[in-house]
Order: C-alpha cells, then sequence, then structure tokens
C-alpha cells in the first residue's frame, strides 16, 4: 500500500465501503496501448496519460525487466479524482491489492490545463513496485518490500534505460527527525513487521522511513540485477540483518544527509546530481552542506545548478558563520559560484553585492533572470516607489543585462539611503 496508510485496518475499509463505487463509478475505460493494463479513470485519456508520460513508461520497462515480468496484462490501474471527495476524507495516496491499483490523482482547478500532481506518478510506481513482487512470487518481509517500493519509486534511468537506485530524499530525512525525536523503531522491532503493518500512525511513519532508508543501505553498494537478487537481500539471516541495521542506525545518528547526498554530487548523470541537489536543505552548521552546495551550483548542467540554487539561495542561511562562507563564494574563480555567493550576500542585505551580482551579469546568464527580478523588485525606486515587474527579462538576455546595468547604476546612488527589513526581504530608503 501507498506511504499515506494509516493503518493495516485501512485495507479492509476501503475495500468494503469504497471500492465498488469506484469500480462503478469512473467514467473512461480502455487498454493502455503501450502497457497493456486496463485503464479505469475519473480523467479523460489525455489528462490520464500524464500520469504515465514518456519518462514513467521507460521506468516502468525498467522495472519490468529488474522483475522480470514480461506482461501487465490482467493487471487493473484506477486513476481517482483526489478532489471529489468519494473515498470519505481518508488519507490515502494509492494502494494495491488483488491485481488492481488504485491512485488518488491530483489535478488543477482549470481542467482544460489540468496536469497531474508529480506524486500520482510517483504513488503509481509504488504500487506497481508491489504488483511486480506479487507478480514475480516473491515473498518479501513487510518493511522490506515497503522500503524497496519507496526507492525503487524514487529511482531514475541511466542513458540506457537502466534503473539508478536513488536514496528516497523525503524518507532519509523524516528518519534522521525520528532518530532526533527518540520515535525510533529498534532494529527488532522493524524486523518484527514481517507479514503485518503497526496499528498506529507513529509507528507507521517509522516503518516507511526507516525501512526506506535501510533497504537503500542495504542495496546501494550492489543494486540487485533481478528478482532473485532482491530475494537474496530480504533473505539475509536475521543476526546479519540486525548488524546492517545497527550499522546504519549508526550512520543516520552521526551522519546529515547532505552526507548521503554528497558522493551523489559527483556522478556522471546529471539527473542523478539534481536528485541531490533537491535533497540537500541549507544547514550552516554542516560542512558537508557547504561541499555539496559549492559543487553542484558550479554544476556544468544548467538543470543542476538551477535546482541547487532553489535549495542554498532561495531564503539563504543569516549567520555570521554562512556571511564567510558567501563571501568566499563571491571570490570564486567559477563564475556560477561566484555569482550566488554575491546573490546570497545580497539577499541578505548586501548593497555592494547587489552592485557587483547586477554588473557581472552576461547575455549568456539567462538562467539568472528570476533572480535579477527578485532583486529588482527588492530594491525600491528613488522616490521609495516600488518597481514594476518586468517579465521580458526572463525571454530577452538584452533586456537582462540593460536591466541589471541599470540598477547598478541606481544602488550606486541609492546605498548611502538604503537598509534591509531581513524579514521582508526588501531593502528600504531611509528618508
Amino acid at each position: 500500500m501507498s506511504r499515506r496508510r494509516t493503518s493495516a485496518a485501512l485495507v479492509a475499509l476501503v475495500g468494503a465501503v469504497a471500492l465498488c463505487a469506484c469500480r462503478s463509478s469512473l467514467p473512461h475505460r480502455w487498454r493502455h496501448p503501450a502497457l497493456g493494463f486496463e485503464m479505469h479513470s475519473d480523467f479523460d485519456l489525455v489528462r490520464t496519460e500524464y500520469v504515465f508520460d514518456r519518462d514513467v513508461r521507460a521506468r516502468i520497462a525498467a522495472l519490468q525487466r529488474l522483475f522480470g515480468v514480461d506482461d501487465l496484462r490482467g493487471l487493473h490501474v484506477y486513476v481517482h479524482d483526489a478532489s471529489d471527495g468519494r473515498l470519505g476524507g481518508l488519507r490515502v495516496a494509492g494502494w494495491h491489492g488483488g491485481g488492481e491499483i488504485h491512485v488518488m490523482a491530483g489535478y488543477g482547478k482549470d481542467l482544460q490545463a489540468a496536469m497531474p500532481k508529480m506524486s500520482s506518478q510517483e504513488t503509481f510506481l509504488h504500487e506497481l513496485v508491489h504488483a511486480l513482487v506479487q507478480r514475480a512470487e516473491l515473498q518479501l518481509p513487510r518493511w522490506f518490500e515497503e522500503g524497496l517500493c519507496e526507492v525503487l519509486s524514487s529511482s531514475i534511468l541511466d542513458g540506457e534505460g537502466r534503473l539508478l537506485l536513488l536514496p528516497n530524499v523525503e524518507r532519509e530525512r523524516l528518519a534522521r527527525r525520528l532518530w532526533g525525536r527518540d520515535e525510533w523503531l529498534s532494529g527488532v522491532q522493524l524486523l518484527a513487521y514481517d507479514d503485518h503493518y503497526p496499528d498506529d500512525e507513529p509507528r507507521m511513519s517509522a516503518l516507511y522511513a526507516e525501512g526506506t532508508s535501510f533497504v537503500w543501505h542495504l542495496v546501494r553498494e550492489q543494486p540487485p540485477a533481478d528478482a532473485a537478487a532482491i530475494r537474496a537481500v530480504a533473505a539475509r539471516p536475521r543476526a546479519e540483518l540486525l548488524a546492517a541495521f545497527h550499522s546504519w542506525r549508526d550512520e543516520v545518528a552521526s551522519g546529515s544527509l547532505s552526507r548521503l547526498m554528497l558522493p551523489l554530487c559527483a556522478h556522471p548523470h546529471p539527473a542523478v546530481r539534481r536528485h541531490a541537489a533537491d535533497g540537500l536543505d541549507p544547514d550552516p552548521s554542516d560542512e558537508g552542506w557547504w561541499q555539496a552546495a559549492a559543487r553542484l551550483l558550479a554544476d556544468p548542467d544548467r538543470g543542476v545548478r538551477a535546482t541547487m540554487r532553489l535549495r542554498a539561495l532561495l531564503f539563504p542561511p543569516d549567520s555570521a558563520d554562512a556571511a564567510l562562507r558567501y563571501a568566499d563564494w563571491s571570490t570564486a574563480e567559477d563564475r556560477q559560484l561566484r555569482l550566488a555567493g554575491l546573490l546570497a550576500l545580497a539577499e541578505l542585505g548586501g548593497v555592494r553585492a547587489a552592485q557587483r551580482f547586477c554588473r557581472e551579469l552576461t547575455e549568456a546568464d539567462g538562467e539568472w533572470g528570476q533572480p535579477m527580478i527578485w532583486l529588482l523588485t527588492a530594491v525600491p525606486r528613488a522616490d521609495g516607489g516600488r518597481r514594476r515587474l518586468p517579465p521580458e527579462m526572463l525571454s530577452s538576455p538584452q533586456e537582462l543585462v540593460r536591466g541589471a546595468r541599470a540598477l547598478a547604476d541606481e544602488l550606486e546612488l541609492l546605498a548611502p539611503r538604503l537598509s534591509f527589513d531581513a524579514a521582508a526581504r526588501r531593502y528600504r530608503l531611509d528618508r
């Protein structure tokens, strides 16, 4: 079942109360032409297909190869409108059972342009792994199967269509919070969930978080190549699993999420590096975070840099130690890292850094258009009024540079009168 399952009794509740209505009332039905399973949906073909876009189809094919399952015929996939409330408000993202996958899909209100949330795709892939486990006739412990579903649904493909297993950032983050709050399942407790689920929400959350992180620990050095290898990992002797659990627990207790992601920052596949960037939360006390952030902000791939900027520069940590790091970045040889350091200082009220940032931008720096617009709107006009939002800067390199140079000139004149409101993230003009 999906990650939002609240108790083992939920399956029976959903089955008894909701599924008959779900099967009979979904207005659209067809066989998926590429994947072979039967589709049942609250949404028409075009919008349902967004859940199974080209990337997801390729990942489905890779998962089928991993489990040795060639044929998905006979599998029924139900895509429900998560906004219509027909399941009584139950907090369920999806579930699998009896040859059926059910996905609660969230779409935008404008049905002409509605797109599913990414979680709809992740939920489907999670439940598909359950279906593949069943079709491959694997008997896996409950904690292991749920962790495996989370790891595999988080994974991506390399350039040749092979699965690259990655840590599930959400679960890794939660596992570390549980350890810090002393809400941890011991190794004995986790392994006891062999054929059943916890009966309460806190232990259910711990099962998913710890199970996912522990499974990643078990498979990351030697990813399983087939169903037999998956079976072998899950069937390791209990004493061996407990020893591995204690090693993993010590890693969680002493190592930050940044240190877990740091090796991924050097991976040759840019999608892996983007995954690492997306998993990094700013932590100015963590040397691993500073190393990872600096590396990814200077990454050769524009998408990686953009992802890391969202994590590192949207609300940069405000402390004296952090400011020293940004100052180091602002003098870096790599100009992308240098711009990142200047922008961070500007976001913390550094007028001179803001000027330097504006003057360094060139027509090749279109990816910095959004931060430049923020800076323009954060600095008042000479009369104290607010500036207009210039959207053309996002599409015109010439306008980007022109606007940046003009703001740099104005900052030169306004600097003596400017102060910074950290709460509002805006500059103020002292009269």
